[in-house]
């Protein structure tokens, strides 16, 4: 699929359970909120940490997904062309190379 149709989709999905708009502020603190939680969930999953608990909805294959959710309701907020960004990245890593 498509990254601008799973955006679309992602964003829909997520108004739709949550449908209380969140600031931008709170949509970056939850960012970081989320790849600590990777953070932990990695090392728990490769041992290197001893956690007694784990996240609900968790492991880590999951938390680095959920990163997907804020950064594409951040990039819709922002009017950001996920796509033409992509590109200058990419182009960006070439002439780095």
């Amino acid at each position: 699929m498509d990254i601008i149709l799973w955006q679309e989709r992602l964003v829909e999905e997520l108004n739709k359970t949550f449908p209380k708009k969140v600031s931008t502020e709170h949509r970056l603190l939850a960012l970081h909120r989320q790849v600590s939680e990777a953070s932990q969930e990695f090392a728990r999953e490769s041992g290197g940490m001893d956690m007694n608990h784990h996240l609900e909805h968790s492991g880590y294959k999951h938390c680095l997904a959920a990163i997907f959710l804020d950064l594409f309701v951040l990039c819709e907020d922002a009017q950001v062309d996920i796509e033409v960004e992509l590109e200058k990245a990419i182009k960006w890593l070439r002439e780095h190379r």
